[in-house]
């Protein structure tokens, strides 16, 4: 069976040893993971991979990374884990922009509106070199149906804002 594990909490050394004995303890096996420091806070997921009977000491183990700060949760994966459009076409999209609240929200309302699904996430903001002003960047794993064109989307995503630059590449 497959469960992913997420946790989070302050920040420390030894947090993913800890993570990674419990799942080796519990005979279960490390298939994947995504795992980040933000805010002070050490948040991170992992798709693990165990025998059913195993599943019962995979959480008792958890709940003793609970004593030590940690928020744990284990959900059942689903095996199949089919694409949630048929026939699609994978895009890797990267974002760079002015930072303002609502970006996020903007940006994967204009994917959904296409057909697009994210797949894969990660935004950061940080200082502009020579400004100072802040710079919103997302680096994104997008699938999309085969009728939504890809300079399209890209279009749709720069009139969100005229200060945009987008890059779109179709894996």
């Amino acid at each position: 069976m497959h469960v992913i594990v997420s946790i989070i909490g302050p920040d420390r050394k030894g947090l993913v040893e800890n993570l990674a004995s419990v799942v080796s303890h519990a005979s279960g096996n490390w298939e994947g993971s995504r795992m980040i420091r933000l805010a002070g806070q050490f948040s991170g997921m992992v798709q693990v991979a165990l025998p059913s009977e195993s599943m019962d000491e995979l959480e008792a183990a958890l709940s003793q990374l609970e004593e030590i700060g940690l928020k744990t949760s284990v959900v059942r994966a689903n095996e199949t884990a089919p694409s949630l459009i048929d026939a699609t076409r994978t895009v890797l999209l990267e974002v760079v922009g002015s930072d303002r609240q609502g970006i996020v929200s903007e940006i994967s309302k204009t994917l959904a509106s296409e057909g697009a699904s994210i797949v894969e996430l990660a935004t950061d903001c940080t200082d502009a070199p020579m400004s100072g002003e802040r710079l919103f960047k997302t680096h994104a794993r997008i699938e999309i149906p085969p009728e939504a064109g890809v300079s399209v989307l890209r279009e749709l995503i720069e009139s969100i804002s005229d200060d945009l630059m987008v890059e779109m590449d179709v894996e």
